[in-house]
């Protein structure tokens, strides 16, 4: 890939991406280091598509496969979980965007799986259509539905039991 496209790249989307990650990991130091091996892949990248719908998808499709690689080393799991339940006795609350949401919030989010997250963060903050998620994720378009609507429902459930 050449530097003026990777610069391109980086510009429109390392927030989104980072935000993605942030979302599906749950912790902003992991998420940076994640961000930053996602974007040297794409830089040694030598087939990076064309088409601007293609590269978001491709883009998204390497950030959740970062994620993936990133969890598969048992040591950094058990940093990870360390590492997040340090952060919550000292903040209270975890960032999950630019903003500090409450902790209202991000426990039920914590909850959900992986995926969930992902698919909720991308169809809630980005805006991408079930079939767009579906294409991002690998999934089937039914399957991505399906999990969303769950997804929601365990979400405000969660919320409501927090109110009581």
């Amino acid at each position: 890939m050449k530097q003026h496209e990777f610069t391109a790249l980086y510009r429109e989307y390392s927030k989104p991406l980072y935000n993605f990650i942030r979302w599906t990991t749950g912790y902003s130091a992991m998420s940076d280091d994640i961000t930053q091996n996602m974007f040297i892949k794409v830089l040694r990248s030598e087939n990076a598509p064309s088409d601007p719908v293609e590269i978001r998808r491709w883009l998204y499709a390497i950030a959740r496969n970062a994620c993936i690689d990133y969890f598969r080393s048992s040591a950094r799991l058990t940093n990870f979980k360390n590492s997040y339940t340090a952060e919550c006795a000292v903040n209270g609350s975890i960032e999950v965007d630019d903003t500090h949401d409450s902790e209202e919030i991000w426990k039920p989010l914590a909850k959900l799986p992986d995926v969930d997250r992902s698919i909720l963060y991308l169809h809630l903050k980005e805006g991408y259509a079930y079939k767009e998620i579906a294409d991002t994720l690998e999934m089937n378009e039914n399957q991505v539905r399906v999990k969303a609507f769950r997804a929601l429902r365990k979400l405000r459930d969660e919320m409501c039991r927090a109110e009581v």
